[in-house]
């Protein structure tokens, strides 16, 4: 199901989000469009600019990269994201390298699920900081 709030639209997910986001009712109240099938958000993409398009690996399958090619054809100054599975890492961080012109053909990508949290500071282009990834520090002994 397609689903868009009352606010203007600024980020375009592409792809079928369920088990995308661990608290996805967070969403509400943020400015966003979703088209579950992607040639749908393609489409959307060529009509209007969207400040963060997010895209779920999963619903692209072999694609990927050619769904991509267009989104930054079509929306240059978009912040790119890929929505990933555990088992598409690999191929989410080759993405997120240069493309065949030079330009990035992802900014970033998550792992999902992931808390709407989360996708915001990434989408802001702000780094992640998760507490329980540091390493506790001890003190030496005397």
């Amino acid at each position: 199901m397609d689903a868009e709030p009352t606010k203007g639209p600024e980020i375009l997910f592409a792809g079928e989000i369920e088990g995308v986001f661990s608290d996805r009712d967070a969403l509400e109240g943020l400015a966003w469009r979703i088209h579950s099938n992607v040639r749908d958000a393609l489409d959307a993409a060529t009509r209007q600019r969207f400040g963060v398009i997010a895209v779920v690996m999963s619903s692209c399958g072999a694609t990927v990269a050619s769904v991509l090619k267009v989104l930054r054809a079509v929306n240059p100054d978009s912040r790119i994201l890929l929505l990933a599975r555990m088992h598409e890492e690999p191929a989410a961080s080759r993405l997120v390298g240069s493309g065949s012109n030079g330009s990035a053909m992802a900014d970033d990508y998550l792992i999902c699920p992931v808390s709407v949290e989360e996708f915001q500071h990434l989408a802001a282009g702000r780094a992640l900081v998760r507490g329980d990834l540091v390493a506790p520090s001890f003190p030496a002994d005397a």
